[in-house]
């Protein structure tokens, strides 16, 4: 939802990844394993990377695409792809901070680097991806992780490990800086979207993590999601999702010892889309 006048609205803002039968209580993607130890102490985890962002892949041509009506007062939107920007690490004491868009001269968005900051270039996949804004040195999914219950068999503990996983595009926002207008200003765009065509590919590796902290890799599973759909834009936005959408993992989990990316950035902050005004310890996507 979001809010016009004041009133919430329900328009198709973006596209989410979700369970069974679209409840909002159930995400798009589950992550399960079991596990049998012996004479180790510790416990599985799962940690998770995002290793490419695909856009336009399916027909667009970019992943946003946008159609503005002439001559109804509505400042041009240029089609454009979600891609990862420079950030500000500010370690230890506060959050990272993502470089924020503007508009140039030639009507383009450009990340433009904050005040204070040093020279950065963006982040390259893969990337780790974590529970909202979650933060390592602990760099475990935690997204409704949950242990199912450890069950005793012929002398070992055999563990039971779930996670869930909604991925979902965000909402296009009119840079709050360059040569917008004001009165457009970080207002949403998502009514005059004509097409979202975005693939997200991810690596969940099971791990298992020993009472000293130390980890040890398992096995690893690929899974991807495709987030496709059209509509007029206009005014009206988005009305059909592509029947490619989904959340897709063909392949069984596969033996692995290979180590996952575990520092920062975070895929959730390298990929916030617009981070305007004072970031709280939460900060919006």
């Amino acid at each position: 939802q979001v809010l016009v006048n004041g009133q919430p609205q329900t328009q198709n803002v973006g596209l989410v990844a979700l369970g069974a039968g679209n409840a909002p209580g159930g995400l798009g993607a589950l992550l399960d394993a079991q596990v049998w130890r012996q004479r180790l102490s510790g416990e599985p985890h799962f940690i998770q990377n995002v290793t490419d962002l695909l856009n336009g892949t399916r027909g667009a041509g970019n992943g946003f695409t946008f159609n503005v009506p002439q001559g109804q007062g509505i400042y041009p939107i240029p089609d454009r792809n979600w891609v990862p920007v420079p950030v500000w690490d500010r370690t230890p004491n506060k959050n990272p901070f993502p470089w924020q868009y503007k508009q140039d001269q030639q009507g383009n968005y450009v990340v433009e680097q904050p005040a204070g900051a040093p020279n950065a270039a963006a982040p390259t996949f893969p990337l780790l991806d974590m529970a909202g804004y979650d933060l390592p040195p602990e760099p475990y999914y935690t997204g409704k992780f949950r242990f199912v219950g450890t069950v005793p068999i012929f002398g070992m503990n055999a563990w039971h490990i779930q996670a869930e996983d909604g991925p979902g595009t965000p909402t296009p926002l009119y840079p709050e800086r360059g040569n917008v207008p004001q009165a457009f200003r970080d207002a949403p765009q998502h009514m005059f979207l004509t097409n979202i065509d975005v693939e997200l590919r991810f690596r969940a590796y099971l791990v298992w993590r020993f009472a000293d902290g130390t980890r040890y890799t398992i096995a690893m599973r690929d899974w991807n999601v495709v987030l496709r759909a059209t509509g007029p834009g206009g005014g009206q936005g988005l009305n059909a999702i592509d029947n490619r959408s989904g959340v897709f993992s063909p392949d069984q989990y596969v033996p692995t010892h290979d180590n996952p990316v575990t520092d920062r950035p975070t895929f959730n902050y390298a990929l916030e889309s617009e981070p305007n005004g004072q970031r709280p310890a939460s900060t919006k996507f």
